[in-house]
């Protein structure tokens, strides 16, 4: 929100919506002039002083700062991507049934075929993928 309010004041096509005095004439500020007029105003002054101090650890709060790489373990983690997915796979049940019976139906058909038409048993098992697979794009 700040980024895209700053970047309407200091675009120079913008900009004169957003002048004050009416009575004297517009005229372009410049993003250094704006920057150092923020930083002379006392709000710029007092937010630059308390940047400028350095963070005390000590003073806050111990559940604050990350004590590890992760916040959490390597199980919670694993259970956690293990529920969610579990999730997606609830929400898209009928996709995975739907290329459980695709597999099992092309398996089944494609080990009926002789060995002596294999190359019609290929063009016969391409058509059964390619209809197959396009079922589930559909959706």
């Amino acid at each position: 929100m700040m980024k895209n309010n700053s970047l309407q004041i200091t675009s120079r096509k913008d900009q004169q919506q957003y002048w004050m005095n009416r009575d004297e004439p517009y005229s372009f500020v410049t993003v250094k002039e704006f920057a150092e007029a923020f930083q002379s105003f006392h709000v710029g002054c007092r937010i630059g002083d308390a940047l400028s101090t350095p963070f005390e650890k000590s003073q806050s709060h111990p559940a604050a700062l990350k004590t590890r790489k992760y916040g959490t373990g390597k199980m919670e983690l694993l259970k956690a991507c293990f529920s969610r997915e579990w999730l997606l796979m609830k929400r898209n049940s009928f996709v995975y049934f739907f290329k459980l019976a695709q597999v099992s139906s092309v398996s089944f058909l494609s080990s009926g075929f002789s060995f002596k038409k294999l190359v019609h048993s290929i063009v016969i098992f391409l058509f059964f993928v390619l209809t197959f697979s396009s079922y589930t794009s559909l959706q």
